[in-house]
């Protein structure tokens, strides 16, 4: 598998969907590092499932920015305490 400097020749990050086809869960993407970890991902073209614990609102808005750069996105409230909850946000994702 190549890593992302092998298929795009930079360094430091993606010029530009280098993550195509590429799935990434992010957990707390309701806000702060979480939503901005999300949008990254999704610009750089790969599909998003992300998770909120209880913040609806901003993990709704995470959701629409990603979908705006053309991601795909899983959108679920989770405990991540919950081993249960974990389970079921990859199941969702595939």
């Amino acid at each position: 598998m190549q890593n992302a400097t092998e298929r795009n020749g930079t360094q430091g990050g993606c010029r530009h969907q280098c993550l195509e086809g590429e799935i990434a869960i992010v957990t707390g993407a309701d806000s702060g590092i979480g939503a901005a970890t999300a949008i990254a991902f999704a610009q750089a073209g790969a599909h998003v499932a992300i998770s909120y614990h209880s913040d609806e609102e901003g993990a709704l808005r995470t959701q629409r920015i990603a979908q705006e750069a053309g991601a795909q996105v899983v959108c679920m409230k989770a405990d991540q305490r919950d081993p249960q909850a974990v389970a079921r946000l990859f199941e969702e994702t595939e």
